[in-house]
């Protein structure tokens, strides 16, 4: 595998470390190579930290890779709110893959997340779907939202995103029905139905360990989850329906007004 990476010096052994020794990792940082990078297609994927550089660089790196077949992840710890608004610009633009540094570093997990292409996910696609809307969230509030579709632990309650937060129940149920988002938990729950569908489809790990990774607590809960939002039979909706079908299905139950 041949990766392509624009991140602070400092982060490269570590992704190095993280891929494995049959991966090999260029580190990049002028545009004009990033841009051929996109265009020639000449590696698996391109990684980049989106708090790295300035705003317009990471924007000019996004439009490139744009409406192109190239998996674009962006690697970061989600530590600001600059970092989160950087993100949502990206998904907006493109379905974009976000990990997590020190959360989701197996290889093969690696490998999965380039051979199932960002448009090929659930959750990037979701994040896509949605994130033009999440921007309208206060900015404090944006990076715990983010978490939900990047691979970390998804909260097993509305309580528990608040307390993410560091704001009250409140605050959260009124900034979703502001941004035309049915419910904190309908958030949590559609981001939990689509990181499942990921996992299962990549045929990486036992069902009971999907399970307990996305924090549903058994597959009738999960089972629940997936007709309330694509009024489908659990095993119909993730094996069967396409992505964009599956999303197009949590979207229109996520939503309280049409998402576009």
């Amino acid at each position: 595998m041949h990766i392509v990476a624009c991140l602070p010096q400092d982060h490269l052994p570590g992704l190095k470390a993280t891929l494995g020794p049959d991966t090999s990792v260029r580190a990049v940082y002028e545009m004009a190579e990033l841009v051929e990078v996109c265009r020639s297609m000449t590696a698996d994927a391109l990684i980049i930290d989106p708090g790295y550089g300035r705003e317009d660089f990471v924007e000019a790196i996004v439009r490139q890779a744009t409406g192109l077949p190239i998996t674009l992840i962006l690697y970061t710890d989600l530590a600001t709110p600059t970092v989160a608004q950087r993100i949502l610009q990206a998904a907006c633009a493109k379905c974009v893959d976000v990990a997590i540094r020190a959360s989701d570093g197996a290889p093969d997990a690696w490998w999965r997340r380039v051979r199932l292409r960002s448009e090929g996910r659930a959750a990037a696609m979701l994040l896509h779907r949605i994130a033009r809307r999440l921007q309208s969230l206060p900015t404090a509030l944006q990076p715990a939202i983010l978490k939900l579709f990047c691979g970390t632990d998804i909260p097993a309650s509305v309580s528990d995103l608040a307390r993410d937060a560091n704001v009250s129940r409140q605050v959260l149920d009124r900034w979703s029905r502001r941004i035309g988002l049915r419910s904190p938990k309908a958030i949590i729950d559609a981001a939990r139905l689509a990181r499942y569908r990921d996992l299962r489809r990549e045929e990486a790990h036992p069902h009971p360990i999907v399970l307990t990774t996305v924090g549903f607590e058994s597959v009738r809960t999960a089972a629940e989850c997936c007709r309330r939002f694509t009024r489908l039979p659990l095993r119909h909706a993730i094996q069967d329906l396409s992505t964009h079908d599956f999303v197009d299905r949590v979207v229109a139950e996520l939503a309280s007004e049409p998402v576009g």
